[in-house]
């Protein structure tokens, strides 16, 4: 069978009806939704979106930040947003809403009322120092104690809560009944000890650290900018 010329195929259409040529051109325009379809299919399934190298995203607000601190950033929205990118939590959320692994792992006794976590390896704070469980049970005791004044509802949510410290990576936390939602309270962000001991419940919330602070989450503070009358006009993360 000869496979016809280029000159036969110029009388394709002068040699078929009407109703051939509309067939024609909707099966042709079928083929090539189908194709297109398919390429951007492969294409979506076989890349992957990353962040350019030296990219920058920028977020407008109608405030300015004062506490980049755990303990009272819930209190502010601009607070609560930029927190939430400077600080990891002991427990997370998915991309489906479901509690999982931060910086520990735990487990539950059978009574539902003791919690044992684990800290994960080599985890660090900006100033490379260690994260250890003094940390963890420092920022909770620190939110018990009312002299400090941390958020309300976060204070209501750990008051009743005991802390005992098993090993520098390991520590416990009992509850007086059990309570399915704590852990959903465990996804909190925790101080460094080192940082804050030494500061006083009633310079807590004049620390120079609530704008310049030591965290162990993806970022940190590079550089804050300021407006004429010396509020924060920006932060560089």
């Amino acid at each position: 069978m000869r496979f016809p010329s280029f000159a036969q195929w110029k009388q394709f259409f002068k040699i078929i009806s009407r109703t051939e040529k509309i067939a024609f051109f909707g099966l042709a325009a079928v083929a090539l939704g189908s194709a297109a379809t398919l390429a951007v299919a492969l294409y979506q399934n076989h890349t992957v979106v990353v962040a350019a190298d030296n990219g920058t995203f920028t977020e407008g607000a109608l405030d300015q930040p004062r506490f980049l601190n755990p303990l009272y950033a819930d209190a502010r929205i601009i607070d609560q947003d930029i927190t939430q990118l400077l600080y990891s939590s002991l427990l997370d959320y998915d991309q489906n809403g479901k509690i999982v692994a931060g910086m520990a792992d735990y487990t539950v006794s059978p009574d539902g009322k003791t919690y044992d976590f684990i800290l994960k390896d080599s985890l660090k704070w900006s100033d490379g120092q260690p994260v250890t469980s003094d940390d963890a049970i420092y920022t909770i005791r620190t939110i018990q104690d009312k002299k400090y004044n941390s958020v309300h509802t976060l204070y209501t949510k750990w008051m009743a809560v005991e802390t005992e410290k098993v090993s520098d990576t390991a520590f416990r936390l009992t509850l007086k009944e059990p309570y399915a939602g704590f852990p959903e309270t465990c996804v909190l962000k925790i101080l460094p000890k080192h940082i804050w001991e030494n500061v006083t419940a009633e310079n807590f919330s004049l620390s120079p650290y609530n704008l310049d602070p030591v965290v162990s989450g993806p970022y940190k503070v590079a550089k804050k900018n300021f407006a004429k009358d010396n509020s924060i006009a920006s932060l560089v993360l």
